[in-house]
C-alpha cells in the first residue's frame, strides 16, 4: 500500500489492510485513506458494527480503531465509506455512499475530530442532485474548510460526473 506523504508524493507504506481489518471481500476493500499529523487514517468499505469497527487511525506506536457511521437515512440504505481528507487542524471529513434502485443515490459527510468525536455535517438526498459519490477533497481558503465531493459515473449513460463544493460551517 502506498501512501502520499504532505509533498504528495506516494510513499511505500508498510500498513496492512488485511491484518487491520481481516479479510475483506473483493471490491469491498480500503476506501478512505487520510493523512494527518497523528498518523494515517484509513475505513474499509464497509458498515461498521459493534464488534467490526470500519475505519482506524494507525500511528506509528498504535492503532486506534473507531466505527464511523453515516446518519440516516445514508446508513439504513447501506451507506459505507468512499474517501476521506484531513483539514491542518486534524480533522478528518468521511464521504459515505449509498444507493438501492428504489431510493437512488444517497451521500453523507461525517467529520471526526482529533478527540475521536464524530460530526454528521451534509446528508445529501433525492431530489438534491447527486449521484455515485466517491471522492472528497479538502481545501482551506480564507480561513475557511472548503469540501469538494466527486461523483464516478463509471462510463455509463446512467450516471454522471459531477463535482459539488460546500464550506463546512461550525
Amino acid at each position: 500500500m502506498c501512501i502520499r506523504d504532505s509533498s504528495g508524493t506516494a510513499q511505500p507504506s508498510s500498513i496492512d489492510p488485511q491484518a487491520l481489518f481481516g479479510r475483506l471481500p473483493d471490491n469491498r476493500g480500503v476506501e478512505a485513506i487520510a493523512t494527518t499529523s497523528a498518523g494515517t487514517f484509513l475505513c474499509a468499505e464497509r458498515q461498521a458494527t459493534s464488534k467490526r469497527p470500519n475505519c482506524a487511525l494507525v500511528t506509528p506506536h498504535a492503532v486506534r480503531y473507531m466505527s464511523v457511521v453515516p446518519p440516516e437515512p445514508i446508513l439504513d440504505l447501506g451507506g459505507v465509506p468512499t474517501d476521506a481528507d484531513a483539514d491542518s487542524a486534524g480533522n478528518i471529513y468521511v464521504l459515505f455512499r449509498s444507493y438501492s434502485p428504489g431510493d437512488g443515490s444517497g451521500a453523507a459527510v461525517v467529520s471526526v475530530a482529533k478527540d475521536g468525536a464524530r460530526t454528521p455535517l451534509a446528508t445529501l438526498r433525492p431530489p438534491l442532485t447527486l449521484d455515485n459519490m466517491e471522492g472528497l477533497a479538502v481545501r482551506e481558503e480564507g480561513g475557511h474548510v472548503m469540501v469538494y465531493l466527486v461523483s464516478d459515473n463509471n462510463g455509463s449513460v446512467d450516471q454522471r460526473a459531477l463535482l459539488m463544493k460546500f464550506a463546512v460551517i461550525h
